[in-house]
């Protein structure tokens, strides 16, 4: 998508699609394709977006690692501010319905607060690289007893 100019800018759970063999991102209304629609969930919208209304390629994959993000803690982060404030408090909560090694949960920790940055520079520069360090970990993960 990204590779060819399209940014969806509503990235979210809803609007992601579980198929075989490959997920489907639907709800194209907000797209960069659409003129002069700027409807977005405020939840998963990068903070750019909100700071100076520009949104690339980069807003979408904060909006990817924020989908990630709500399942497995059943809400979307609000860190607009401030990534640093994910801790390893949050995945030994009784939110967190996930169990995940303690190492792992640290690598978790690191790629969230990467993938979630205020900066879209600190940010995984493409899905490809979000989903393959995400990938290597929760491979390892499953639901808790």
């Amino acid at each position: 998508m990204n590779e060819n100019d399209l940014i969806h800018k509503d990235i979210k759970p809803k609007n992601i699609i579980l198929s075989q063999p490959h997920i489907k991102i639907i709800d194209y209304g907000s797209s960069s394709w659409i003129p002069d629609v700027d409807a977005v969930t405020a939840s998963y919208t990068s903070p750019e977006t909100y700071i100076n209304n520009t949104k690339d390629a980069r807003s979408d994959e904060y909006s990817l690692a924020a989908t990630a993000y709500s399942i497995f803690f059943g809400n979307p982060p609000d860190i607009i501010e401030n990534p640093e404030i994910i801790t390893e408090a949050q995945f030994y909560s009784k939110n967190f319905k996930y169990k995940v090694k303690d190492l792992d949960i640290t690598k978790l920790i690191n790629i969230f607060r990467k993938s979630l940055s205020k900066n879209p520079d600190d940010r995984y520069q493409t899905s490809t690289e979000f989903a393959q360090a995400f990938c290597k970990i929760i491979k390892n993960v499953g639901l808790k007893d």
